[in-house]
């Protein structure tokens, strides 16, 4: 695990006490209001990045307005890239933007994304998996300086409207439920609610990516099912733990994203009309199809 620090770098406040894990999940989920079956992919994305040189999935909170989507993404950010500044801004227009943006945190955090053009998918996809960008050197005009970006990117959007198909590949979508108007806390009281709870999150997101660390060489290589391999193993490792079924989770999403794409697309519509193509259920077998 590298931890890298920049002049915008603030502490991180970590519990002197050991923190029970039922009670550190019943914490957080009191928090940010996720649904229980995308709780490992969502534990999964916080520990992944704090993995230095593998691919970083997009994650995409997502919900109906009003449901707390930036506070809980301020909130976590807080929790595994603590900043000295308020966290959220638009997208970058370019790729060296993008290379300005890393200069300030760990991760990116979009505010309110709206639609995202081609041009953007492309930069999006080179942020997530590896790619260059390629600047000249400060004060020359002949050399070059060359970053590669392996940056998380955590977007909120109320609908960031259809995805192009290789960017779905690298989005893991979560939706926060709706608030009940009859427990809505003020913005303070939240606040004042997320800084106590911030060193038990801490505390409880280190002790288990040591379990993580410790368990990864004993995950098999293979039988992958998605293009973020890393973070799948991440998740089978929480799925050991917690006995949950993220990685079945996170198949499902994948085809629903991957359902998105093809209904947004007149050619794949025309072609699964004239073959008659039906999508499997994620981990059906051709027997199970029978």
């Amino acid at each position: 695990v590298v931890f890298r620090r920049v002049p915008t770098t603030a502490s991180m406040d970590i519990s002197p006490e050991p923190v029970d894990r039922a009670d550190a999940l019943a914490l957080l989920k009191s928090l940010v209001p996720v649904q229980q079956a995308d709780m490992p992919l969502l534990l999964a994305l916080l520990l992944v990045t704090w993995f230095d040189g593998v691919p970083q999935p997009i994650l995409l909170w997502s919900g109906p307005r009003d449901s707390g989507k930036t506070m809980a993404a301020r909130f976590l950010l807080s929790v595994i890239d603590p900043t000295t500044h308020t966290r959220g801004g638009g997208l970058p227009s370019n790729e060296q933007a993008w290379k300005a943006q890393a200069n300030t945190a760990k991760v990116v955090l979009v505010d309110n994304a709206g639609h995202i053009t081609p041009a953007m998918s492309d930069v999006l996809c080179r942020v997530s998996t590896g790619g260059e960008v390629t600047t000249r050197a400060l004060y020359t005009d002949d050399a070059a300086h060359v970053t590669d970006l392996r940056i998380p990117v955590w977007f909120t959007s109320v609908d960031a409207g259809v995805l192009r198909e290789d960017l779905a590949t690298r989005v893991v979508k979560i939706e926060l439920t709706p608030l009940d108007p009859g427990v809505r806390l003020a913005e303070t009281e939240l606040v004042r609610r997320q800084e106590a709870a911030r060193p038990v999150i801490t505390r409880f997101l280190l002790d288990l990516q040591v379990e993580v660390l410790r368990r990864l060489p004993e995950q098999p290589p293979e039988g992958l099912k998605t293009r973020m391999g890393d973070y799948e193993q991440i998740l089978r490792c929480l799925d050991d733990i917690f006995e949950t079924h993220g990685t079945l989770r996170l198949g499902e999403m994948g085809l629903e994203l991957g359902a998105e794409v093809l209904a947004s697309d007149p050619v794949a519509q025309a072609l699964i009309a004239g073959t008659g193509y039906q999508q499997h259920e994620w981990g059906a077998s051709d027997e199970d199809e029978g």
